[in-house]
C-alpha cells in the first residue's frame, strides 16, 4: 500500500512569516514522506502553490534539503472558474478590507487543485478523511492510499471516499 500525502500552500504573498510557514509545511511533508520510506512504506507526497514566485522558493528548499523525487511541487493549474473565483475574492477583501475571505477562496482552491493533481497521477488512490488514519496525527490536506496489488480495491470504510 502507498500512501499519498498532500499539503496545499493557499497564501499569495510570501512575506516574513509566510515564508518561515512555506519552509515549515514543506519540511513537515518532506520528512513524513521520507520516515515512511524509511519504515518501508511507500509514500509520496504533493505539495501545491498557486503562484510560480512561490514555486520557484519550494524547488530551491527541495533541492536545498534533498527531498527527492517521491515530493512533488505542484504549481496550480486553475480552471477558469477558480480564476474569477479568486479575482473576484480578492476585489471583495480589498474593498471590505477582509483578507480572511480571500484566503478562504484561496484554501478551498488550492486542496481542489491538490485533489485534482493526485487524483491524476496516482490511479486507484483513496482518500481517507479519518483523523486517525492521518500519518503521524498531522492534519494533512490531503491523505490517501493507493493498493500496490494488482486487484478489487477494499470495501470503501466511513470517512473514505474514492478520487
Amino acid at each position: 500500500m502507498k500512501h499519498v500525502l498532500g499539503v496545499a500552500f493557499p497564501h499569495a504573498e510570501l512575506d516574513g512569516p509566510r515564508c518561515g510557514e512555506l519552509e515549515l509545511q514543506f519540511l513537515r511533508l518532506s520528512y513524513a514522506v521520507h520516515r515512511l520510506a524509511q519504515s518501508g512504506v511507500d509514500a509520496r507526497g504533493y505539495f501545491v502553490v498557486l503562484r510560480q514566485e512561490i514555486r520557484d522558493r519550494v524547488l530551491r528548499l527541495k533541492a536545498d534539503y534533498g527531498a527527492g523525487d517521491n515530493v512533488r511541487v505542484v504549481f496550480a493549474s486553475l480552471l477558469v472558474s477558480e480564476m474569477t473565483a479568486l479575482v473576484d475574492a480578492a476585489e471583495l477583501a480589498r474593498k471590505a478590507g477582509d483578507e480572511a475571505s480571500a484566503e478562504s477562496v484561496r484554501r478551498t482552491i488550492s486542496v481542489n487543485v491538490l485533489r485534482r493533481e493526485i487524483a491524476s497521477q496516482e490511479p486507484g488512490v483513496i482518500e481517507s478523511t479519518l483523523p486517525e488514519a492521518m500519518p503521524f496525527g498531522v492534519a494533512w490536506d490531503y491523505h490517501g492510499t493507493v493498493r500496490s496489488l494488482a486487484g478489487e480495491p477494499d470495501e470503501a470504510l466511513p470517512g473514505v471516499r474514492s478520487v
